[in-house]
């Protein structure tokens, strides 16, 4: 129930002209009017769409051969050549509303696209950063374990320095550890027999006493290890 106006050209050609003359009273008539049913009878058993589309050429060549059939029933002595349907259009109370459905198609199609490149994009951005994380995860556990490897191995170092030689380098390492805890300040470090140290720390103006008692006076403090 669909409408639609069309125009149609039949090219034929005589191959028998004696049954084109004598067998037809009206050969040209004939044809056309056999053109007309044929392709009525092919366009209302047709869906509309892939005639107005991209069905057309197909719709063209099954008119050709029914025409065909049609006219070598009638004895009419020609053959035709091609049947070309030169414009299909709605009628024009509807085309308005077909112009919309087009419209709306292209819009799809349109919209589609646009999705289709925002995929696209952000795919390719997620699998960037991701490599990108990779990357600096792997670079990140390098460093660690180039710190960690680093660091042991200056431990192995530090301890077999300190079995060459356990009494220097643990002075050493005691003072080392008294000027980054006591930045500054003036110290006075004694070693007593026993293995144990003592700890003085000065004020500006005070007069170191010969050994003795280490522990007299308010302005010292003793600190053992």
């Amino acid at each position: 129930q669909n409408m639609i106006e069309l125009n149609g050209v039949v090219h034929y050609s005589v191959v028998r002209a004696d049954d084109y003359i004598f067998r037809l009273a009206d050969a040209d008539g004939a044809v056309r009017a056999a053109a007309e049913s044929v392709v009525q009878w092919v366009v209302t058993t047709t869906p509309l769409d892939p005639l107005l589309t991209t069905g057309r050429w197909a719709i063209e060549e099954r008119a050709r051969a029914e025409l065909q059939r049609r006219l070598d029933l009638y004895g009419a002595g020609v053959r035709v050549l091609h049947v070309k349907l030169q414009d299909v259009h709605p009628s024009v109370e509807v085309v308005d509303a077909f112009r919309e459905v087009a419209g709306a198609w292209e819009e799809r199609s349109r919209l589609i696209n646009v999705a289709e490149g925002y995929r696209n994009e952000q795919v390719a951005l997620a699998r960037g950063q991701g490599e990108a994380n990779v990357r600096n995860a792997q670079a990140y556990t390098l460093g660690r374990v180039n710190r960690a490897t680093g660091d042991a191995s200056r431990f192995v170092q530090a301890e077999q320095a300190y079995k060459t030689a356990p009494g220097p380098t643990e002075t050493r390492l005691y003072l080392e550890a008294m000027e980054q805890i006591l930045p500054g300040r003036q110290k006075l470090i004694i070693d007593s027999k026993g293995g144990r140290r003592n700890l003085m720390l000065l004020e500006d103006g005070v007069t170191v006493a010969p050994p003795g008692p280490l522990l007299q006076g308010p302005r010292a403090r003793e600190e053992e290890q």
